[in-house]
């Protein structure tokens, strides 16, 4: 959704992130956990997990969390710290605020939104605890990962990424 907002959006977008350092085993949240904040991995890496089944892996440049915030629902997953994290977060009050300037990201982000909810759903179904790391790496290739990375005072997105949401 991030590649339809306008760079002057965008722009606004970056001054709103707040660092929010987070240990290694920490969640960041968890399942059914009311949604308050997305979050831009800076640095680090962290595991999705559904039923306690490990759904997807986010890095350096995923964004996570902004599918409760859209849809006003509890979260979907848990989140955990595999390393020590340093994550960029936005304020529920500010995620709206953007989207109330921009309609057309609104729109692209529920479609986004669904496909997410959809692949989790079937990640989660598809990924057992025993499985093999190869099949477990191509569940994770099929979750999709989009990145944001900054390039001067924006943020840019990995378009060849953001097909599939993470």
């Amino acid at each position: 959704f991030l590649q339809s907002l306008s760079e002057h959006l965008i722009e606004g977008l970056v001054g709103r992130l707040q660092l929010l350092p987070i240990v290694k085993g920490e969640y960041v949240f968890y399942d059914g956990q009311p949604a308050t904040r997305m979050f831009v991995v800076n640095r680090g890496m962290a595991r999705v997990l559904k039923d306690g089944v490990d759904v997807a892996t986010l890095t350096e440049g995923n964004y996570f969390g902004e599918m409760s915030l859209l849809v006003q629902a509890p979260r979907s997953a848990d989140v955990i710290a595999a390393t020590d994290l340093i994550l960029q977060a936005l304020a529920k009050d500010d995620f709206e605020a953007v989207l109330s300037q921009d309609p057309h990201a609104k729109s692209t982000l529920m479609v986004i939104a669904e496909r997410r909810s959809r692949e989790m759903k079937a990640a989660s179904f598809v990924k057992r605890p025993n499985q093999d790391s190869s099949t477990r790496e191509e569940a994770n290739d099929s979750f999709g990962g989009r990145r944001l990375t900054r390039s001067g005072s924006t943020l840019c997105t990995n378009a060849a990424a953001f097909g599939m949401g993470v």
